[in-house]
């Protein structure tokens, strides 16, 4: 309802084309710069997943990106709160101005 959309990994250089944010899940590299799009600078990557996680923060914070990296954080609260509590975190920090 918020305008959220799971992307089939096959086609994940759609999807970030098109988000403001990513949230990955995949604890294994199915992001390559190469997949990206050129400008990411306006991008905000959450990853939650552990290492060697789905892309490579260092590199996309240097292009200018904002990389969070959050591994298991959804683990920390029941599997069925988990996603109000991220939805609700979220949106503070969108309100807050502290994500762009």
């Amino acid at each position: 309802s918020l305008g959220a959309e799971a992307i089939d990994i096959r086609d994940v250089g759609r999807g970030i084309c098109d988000a403001d944010i990513i949230i990955n899940t995949v604890p294994h590299r199915i992001m390559p710069r190469k997949a990206l799009p050129l400008d990411i600078s306006k991008k905000v990557f959450l990853e939650l997943a552990s290492m060697p996680y789905g892309f490579d923060p260092n590199e996309l914070s240097a292009e200018g990106a904002l990389c969070i990296k959050a591994p298991s954080l959804p683990s920390r609260f029941a599997p069925r709160s988990s996603g109000l509590a991220l939805g609700r975190a979220l949106c503070r920090l969108c309100s807050e101005g502290n994500i762009l």
